[in-house]
């Protein structure tokens, strides 16, 4: 899937994500950031989101 996931970046010129759903413990949601929602990156960065950025979630902390 993520050769597929690079592909259709390469393609679009956007990127896109690729879940393991039988790791994610509950249905996905796509959603608008809460204002000061923190996010840690893959790198361990924390960014705080602002209301226009799009997130993908569920109950749990947001994903990406």
């Amino acid at each position: 899937m993520v050769d597929a996931a690079n592909i259709v970046m390469f393609d679009c010129g956007q990127p896109t994500h690729v879940f393991d759903l039988n790791k994610v413990s509950e249905k996905l949601i796509v959603r608008f950031a809460k204002d000061d929602e923190e996010l840690t990156t893959l790198d361990n960065k924390n960014c705080k989101l602002k209301s226009s950025n799009l997130v993908i979630g569920n109950l749990s902390p947001t994903l990406s």
